[in-house]
């Protein structure tokens, strides 16, 4: 069987992303954090989301809610990342030292380095700050619109202890079920669900491919914090929504893209000669190296 994979597949192909150009966004710098608000009450939900529509393989992240002169919603898996690569910089003084900041994570974990703030910098608006590769995003939006269905025959649920009610809504394309407590009267819930007369502590999409549940509720109060890095790129949700896209179907593009090293490269390795030969990345070397096609959560 060896022969016929050599005989067949002379030669084996291997993309130059290196240690500069990771799986993951490469970390924030939490030194560039500064704060912009106060919250009043934590909320930290358990999202649970499918990498591969072919194999339905799901991840999670560690989500949190913070409610207070406005309302931030970001990954906690995110922030340790980010926690673990300042302090290694801090101990070695090399801020490319090579430390692995996600090998804590497992093969079931997924850091999302996506924020986002409702009713700021203005009442009505949001803010989504979003990482690709090396390059901090943002847009804005006006607050969305959700128009609920309540469910007032659905068999009640509790969460955390809290009783709660069911209602329904679409929103960009999807269709979702979420589950709110009158007992917690904010109308907020994870992502960028709003609107309802309570805390929302559970989501599900109608597909399986999305959910959020609460595991955690805080009133002790702290800073909102907004990462201040030397340069933000603003654009629109679409233009992100574009650049999410080529993270799967061309990774190794969009390494080029932000000036990472090797992302047009690949090292041809000759298996019969033993030899080896750096060369250009072909239409077909991009179309071999896509990852399988994650969906996202707006589709319009």
């Amino acid at each position: 069987m060896g022969m016929a994979i050599f005989s067949l597949f002379p030669f084996l192909s291997v993309s130059l992303r290196g240690g500069n150009c990771p799986d993951y966004p490469l970390p924030r710098d939490v030194s560039r954090m500064k704060e912009i608000g106060r919250y009043k009450l934590t909320v930290d939900y358990r999202y649970l989301f499918a990498m591969d529509t072919v194999s339905g393989k799901r991840y999670e992240d560690m989500c949190r809610l913070e409610i207070g002169d406005f309302t931030r919603y970001y990954s906690l898996y995110a922030l340790r990342c980010d926690s673990l690569m300042y302090e290694a910089r801090m101990s070695s003084g090399d801020p490319n030292d090579g430390v692995n900041v996600t090998n804590w994570m497992g093969d079931k974990k997924r850091a999302n380095y996506e924020d986002y703030y409702l009713d700021y910098p203005s009442k009505g608006s949001l803010t989504a700050r979003i990482n690709i590769v090396n390059t901090e995003y943002e847009y804005c939006e006006p607050l969305p619109i959700f128009e609920w269905k309540f469910l007032p025959d659905s068999v009640s649920t509790k969460v955390l202890g809290y009783e709660c009610n069911a209602a329904e809504t679409s929103f960009r394309g999807r269709h979702y079920r979420v589950w709110f407590t009158m007992e917690i009267p904010f109308s907020f819930g994870p992502w960028k669900f709003r609107g309802l007369p309570g805390l929302i502590l559970k989501v599900e999409e109608s597909t399986g491919m999305f959910s959020w549940e609460a595991e955690g509720i805080s009133q002790e109060s702290g800073p909102i914090y907004l990462y201040t890095p030397s340069f933000v790129r603003r654009t629109g949700r679409s233009q992100v929504d574009k650049l999410k896209r080529k993270e799967w179907d061309d990774p190794d593009g969009l390494a080029a893209q932000h000036g990472m090293t090797g992302g047009n490269m690949i090292l041809e390795l000759n298996l019969k000669s033993n030899t080896k030969k750096l060369r250009a990345m072909t239409a077909e070397d991009r179309e071999r190296l896509r990852r399988p096609y994650v969906p996202p959560l707006e589709l319009e």
